[in-house]
């Protein structure tokens, strides 16, 4: 599927929180655009079976 990289990024906010609570946190991805493209992206690798990225291709979104 596609990874953009959210694990990290919320693995160090967690770090950082004291009781981890997530209720609490201020996900990366709470925008509604961005869920929006994302959702699209993944839509498109899936009904195209090609990967987010490759070298002969370049990215999937720049179609």
């Amino acid at each position: 599927m596609a990874d953009f990289g959210y694990g990290e990024e919320t693995t160090e906010k967690m770090k950082d929180c004291g009781d981890n609570d997530l209720h609490q946190m201020d996900w990366p991805y709470d925008n509604l655009e961005s869920n929006i493209y994302n959702f699209g992206v993944l839509l498109l690798e899936i009904i195209s079976g090609k990967l987010p990225y490759s070298p002969e291709q370049g990215f999937i979104v720049n179609w």
